[in-house]
């Protein structure tokens, strides 16, 4: 983990995250106050059950946040891209962090102090707004995920899964939508409660019907609207 120092104002992330309309005297505060750091490939930013001593942004890379389960079987809960905020449901509800997160690619990540970022919410209305909309949808998605898990066949659980990532990751190529992010089988397959090999067997059948082309670390959707037919509830 190395040092950085960029600056607020100058954030290529900062227009689509939280603080995308702090007026200028705040975005000179958080700079001042705040620090930047440079993440590897599978570095633990926090941990589940550490106190929540302030919240981070992923300037650039992506991290995974999950959680143990049962015999210590991992969940994975979401994936943050630049622009995302890390750790602030923990925050502002006074609890430790209730997941850890691990950068699955190489990262800068700035942590924002407790007592800054709770003085910039309390003068900036909208910003709460975000932060309240955000914890909302969050709330959405985990129901909808646990319902998943609980109801719904492998095949419909990564066929959402797919969509999902290409809806955050995706990027237009001649031969499909490539998802431009490094997970691997197992950490697929940890986001949606199931089995490497579970999930192995659904990417080839998928494969065989003309849906997806796979490389080794590399996934293509080529017929999003089919795929899309295997889970109806991720439509819309």
């Amino acid at each position: 983990m190395t040092g950085a120092k960029p600056t607020c104002e100058a954030c290529p992330v900062r227009h689509q995250g939280m603080f995308c309309d702090l007026g200028r005297e705040d975005l000179r505060d958080l700079g001042r106050s705040h620090t930047a750091n440079t993440y590897r490939k599978r570095s633990i930013i926090f941990y589940e059950g550490n106190p929540a001593m302030g919240i981070f942004c992923v300037a650039s890379g992506k991290v995974k946040i999950y959680k143990h389960g049962i015999n210590g079987q991992i969940q994975i809960v979401r994936l943050a891209r630049p622009g995302d905020l890390l750790g602030y449901r923990a925050l502002l509800a006074g609890e430790p962090y209730s997941a850890t997160a691990e950068v699955i690619e190489e990262a800068v990540i700035c942590f924002l102090d407790k007592t800054m970022v709770l003085s910039l919410i309390r003068r900036n209305p909208p910003l709460s707004l975000r932060l309240l909309r955000k914890v909302a949808q969050e709330l959405r998605v985990s129901e909808e995920r646990m319902l998943d898990l609980v109801q719904k066949p492998v095949t419909h659980r990564v066929a959402t899964l797919l969509l999902a990532l290409q809806q955050q990751f995706g990027e237009t190529s001649p031969r499909g939508i490539r998802l431009n992010i490094s997970l691997t089988r197992e950490e697929m397959a940890e986001m949606i409660g199931t089995t490497a090999e579970s999930l192995i067997r659904t990417l080839s059948e998928f494969r065989q019907r003309g849906l997806i082309e796979l490389d080794a670390h590399e996934v293509r959707i080529k017929n999003p609207q089919l795929l899309a037919t295997y889970a109806p509830a991720a439509e819309g």
